[in-house]
């Protein structure tokens, strides 16, 4: 009976000391410092080139950030009000590092011709000359259309982890919306329009026409059968979550005018006539001696000069040759002055004296 206890006892015993050991185990691993998780902004300051004390004035202002943007409005060339919010001088800051160091090395597609180095409105009209028929297509509220869900799902698709997006998400939008007006709404809308880009330049190449597009100007050029692929256009802009501002929509023939981003493309890519006659008419007055006008109203020589530039940007001859001109007339204009020489600056007239000086003894 005694050996019986004494065999039940030890058992008892082995089986508390077990127990005691996964106790401890347990207790060990409970004891160890949880692994910590990523800050924010651990990859969000390097990938900036930052520090985290620039942050500091959107994470304390997190939920009163769309009070920081100042609106005011401007006008279109085509007519009507552009409403433009731009943000403040620290929010802007941030919102130009993001646009330099995460969206610009960002590819995109070779149709796009809007904000992006070594593209302008110039390289927009060329696969356009020449061509039978020109369809100039605008977008419908291009900016303000892109809601804040898309740009969260262009950073994640980015490679930034869901509440990294969430953050370059917020500083980027305005009330859920890009704003037109900060330095970073242009290249995220040309990312958010890349699917779009792709597909209707997939359509214009089976086409054997030409598709460009330069921020909500979409143009499409090539024979006169392009013309039975507007409908299938339209669907593909509906399905890409754009509106086609049917309104604007020009369809315009080889016979007439074709315009592609202000450029005349019949032929060859150049300067409207009329602009040029303006700058004909501002030479005129200038050589008489009058000064110079545009559209009725006196401009500056500086804005008649960036004017010139532009003329020679796109049609380098015609240019030069109104640029040598208006040099010509503004030497002519300006009135000659007697050059003087380091001589006669020094050498001053004696001055007559009216007092008559007494003859020394």
């Amino acid at each position: 009976m005694h050996k019986k206890l004494f065999e039940d006892l030890q058992k008892k015993g082995v089986a508390a000391a077990k127990l005691f050991e996964d106790l401890q185990k347990k207790g060990v691993a409970a004891a160890q410092p949880r692994p910590e998780k990523p800050s924010l902004l651990k990859r969000l300051c390097p990938a900036l080139g930052l520090g985290s004390e620039y942050f500091g004035p959107a994470v304390r202002n997190w939920k009163k950030l769309d009070s920081f943007y100042h609106d005011f409005t401007m006008a279109k060339r085509s007519g009507g009000q552009r409403t433009i919010l731009a943000p403040v001088a620290w929010l802007k800051f941030l919102q130009r590092q993001i646009h330099e160091k995460i969206l610009t090395p960002a590819a995109l597609h070779p149709a796009c011709h809007g904000f992006r180095p070594a593209h302008s409105i110039i390289t927009n009209a060329r696969p356009h000359t020449a061509k039978e028929v020109v369809i100039n297509i605008d977008l419908r509220d291009f900016f303000p259309g892109i809601s804040a869900g898309r740009i969260y799902g262009l950073f994640c698709s980015l490679g930034w982890q869901p509440n990294e997006s969430r953050f370059l998400t917020r500083l980027c939008t305005y009330k859920g919306y890009l704003p037109q007006g900060a330095p970073s709404s242009p290249m995220l809308a040309n990312l958010v329009a890349r699917r779009l880009d792709s597909r209707l330049a997939g359509l214009a190449a089976k086409m054997n026409s030409a598709y460009s597009r330069y921020a909500d100007d979409l143009t499409f050029s090539g024979p006169r059968s392009l013309l039975s692929c507007l409908p299938l256009v339209r669907k593909l802009i509906a399905e890409e979550g754009f509106q086609v501002a049917e309104e604007k929509v020009r369809i315009t023939g080889k016979g007439n005018r074709q315009e592609v981003t202000g450029l005349v493309v019949n032929s060859q890519v150049a300067v409207p006539r009329r602009t040029r006659r303006k700058l004909r008419a501002a030479l005129h007055h200038l050589r008489n001696g009058k000064p110079a006008t545009w559209n009725g109203t006196k401009c500056t020589l500086d804005s008649l000069r960036g004017r010139m530039a532009f003329l020679e940007s796109v049609q380098p001859t015609v240019g030069a040759q109104m640029r040598e001109a208006m040099a010509l007339c503004l030497a002519k204009s300006l009135p000659e002055k007697p050059l003087k020489t380091d001589a006669s600056a020094k050498t001053k007239e004696p001055q007559a004296n009216p007092k008559k000086q007494k003859p020394k003894n």
